[in-house]
């Protein structure tokens, strides 16, 4: 078994700190001349660009520390779903080979964890693909081979992001590990939530990014089919807001931004006699838009909404509890209603 795995990444704009700890075991390094001198000796020496197109000049490593991240994990997968249940994950099936190791660990999934935890705090372009084996020594012993993962949404949105605040981006990434653990995981809304940003921070098509994060606020905030846009707009405005001057701002985003959605999903999204702008909206096979203020201000409440899950522990409780889909509905529908009347409080 490796002793650690680099998983070179291209990410911009530059992060503030040389090193960024993910979880234990799992961080964001700047790149060293030690190991990716040794990494690009093998890409050249083992023809990987040419056999596998993977070619793109990192700046950053995705590290993970076998040993550190796997007992991580393993301790998680136990005080999260119990020890029996975790038992089974690691219980070795009679079919499979003798070197199949019972770690379970999935390297691309952790690199999808670390920069989705970063991407909760800003916007940035990322591109990586596969990963090297390195022993003690860092010493390579192989690659595996992955499709390239990469965004390239700041084009297309502005986004300030916050301050850069390393214990808060490790501590929602530690909230977020029970979607990514490589021995159980957790399902419900806020996976969906979660899988759907991802699908817009990585497709190459703005529109179905635009939809792929109306489906994030859709699977968290939502519990029925009619009245979806006042619904959601009067919720992430209670959710997110203090000051009715906010809620009224946000109330108002989400109604603008829906319009926008309307027009995509109906086939209305054609380009108007006035020209093209930053604000147009137009889809066609070879260049496609959607209006800059609208999916900035759904980029920005997106990733508002699925922080305030994880530092809202009333809400994250609704959404985990395990209970059926109509008990967790009706659950939210009185956790807003308190909100709304007063009688709910964040927590």
């Amino acid at each position: 078994m490796p002793e650690f795995y680099y998983i070179p990444l291209y990410i911009f704009p530059n992060l503030p700190i040389t090193r960024l700890k993910i979880l234990p075991g799992l961080s964001i390094e700047k790149c060293s001349k030690k190991v990716n001198s040794r990494i690009d000796h093998k890409i050249e020496a083992w023809g990987l660009g040419a056999k596998t197109g993977y070619s793109f000049n990192p700046n950053y490593n995705i590290k993970i520390v076998v040993k550190d991240y796997d007992t991580y994990q393993r301790i998680e997968a136990v005080k999260n779903f119990g020890e029996e249940e975790f038992k089974k994950t690691i219980t070795k099936s009679p079919d499979l080979p003798d070197w199949v190791s019972e770690t379970r660990i999935r390297p691309p999934n952790a690199a999808r964890h670390a920069i989705l935890s970063l991407s909760l705090f800003g916007l940035y372009k990322f591109k990586f693909g596969g990963y090297f084996h390195f022993d003690s020594n860092l010493k390579i012993g192989g690659f595996s081979n992955y499709p390239i993962q990469s965004s390239n949404l700041l084009g297309h949105i502005k986004c300030k992001g916050e301050n850069f605040k390393r214990k808060r981006i490790s501590q929602i990434a530690q909230e977020m590990n029970v979607y990514f653990g490589p021995y159980i995981w957790q399902m419900d809304r806020l996976s969906l939530a979660l899988s759907s940003m991802w699908a817009a921070l990585c497709t190459n098509q703005v529109e179905q990014s635009f939809l792929s994060l109306t489906t994030a606020l859709e699977a968290i905030l939502t519990t029925q089919a009619q009245e979806i846009t006042h619904q959601l707009a009067e919720r992430a405005s209670f959710l997110l807001c203090k000051e009715p001057s906010e809620r009224y701002a946000t109330y108002k985003d989400i109604k603008s931004i829906y319009k926008t959605r309307s027009k995509i999903v109906h086939g209305k999204a054609f380009l108007s006699k006035k020209g093209m702008d930053r604000e147009s909206i137009f889809i066609s096979l070879g260049r496609s838009r959607v209006p800059e203020t609208d999916f900035s201000n759904l980029f920005r409440i997106t990733q508002k909404v699925i922080k305030a899950c994880f530092e809202n522990n009333r809400f994250r409780t609704i959404i985990q509890a395990g209970k059926s889909e109509k008990k967790i509905s009706d659950e939210i529908d009185e956790y807003f209603i308190g909100l709304i009347t007063g009688t709910e409080k964040i927590s």
